[in-house]
């Protein structure tokens, strides 16, 4: 994304039948991603503007126990 390089990011697949119609739409990044960001919707401008925030040098993923 812009110039960072994300690794292990947790992403959701849907089946296409429950999915979002829109083409292209085949994953979903959640918290788990975005929490690593301050996040701007310009939705005026049909843009989204991601600043990595404090949480951005921690991992994407969860230790399982």
């Amino acid at each position: 994304i812009g110039d960072y390089e994300l690794r292990n990011v947790r992403t959701a697949f849907a089946p296409a039948a429950t999915r979002s119609k829109q083409n292209g739409a085949d994953g979903i990044l959640g918290n788990g991603f975005i929490c690593h960001f301050n996040v701007v919707f310009d939705y005026g401008r049909g843009r989204l503007y991601l600043k990595p925030n404090v949480a951005f040098g921690t991992p994407f993923e969860i230790p399982v126990q």
